[in-house]
């Protein structure tokens, strides 16, 4: 069922199939993007600052939990609460380098934070289910 059918719009086969092909690639090259940044992420000064430290336990643990306590007192149970806090415990999205481009600054700190994010949350995440399990 492709986009199409949710506006009741019928397109010819051939420009159905391309937008499906290209949406398809959506998170491949997501993934490729994030891998570049990843590769090209170095420990320099960027790496070592308090707060890019700050936010990444913000974002990778403070707000996660922060969610899941605001959840159990709304009484919000299975897949919307897990599915909620997974959101919660993901990593920095790649729009961070992108908003940084965008805005004329330098993009090294964006690159280390979501680089630093993405590793991070290889433990983070795993470590988040758990803390919410017990």
């Amino acid at each position: 069922m492709g986009w199409s059918s949710f506006y009741q719009i019928k397109l010819p086969q051939i420009p159905d199939s391309v937008i499906k092909y290209i949406a398809s690639i959506n998170t491949p090259l997501s993934m490729i993007v994030i891998g570049n940044s990843l590769a090209n992420a170095r420990l320099d000064r960027h790496t070592f600052n308090l707060q890019l430290w700050s936010s990444l336990f913000l974002r990778n643990f403070l707000f996660p939990l922060t969610a899941a306590f605001i959840l159990k007192i709304l009484s919000v149970t299975g897949a919307a609460f897990y599915t909620t806090v997974l959101m919660m415990a993901c990593p920095t999205a790649g729009i961070v380098v992108l908003f940084t481009l965008q805005a004329g600054r330098n993009t090294a700190s964006a690159v280390t934070l979501m680089s630093l994010s993405t590793i991070l949350s290889l433990f983070s995440i795993p470590l988040i289910f758990y803390l919410i399990s017990i």
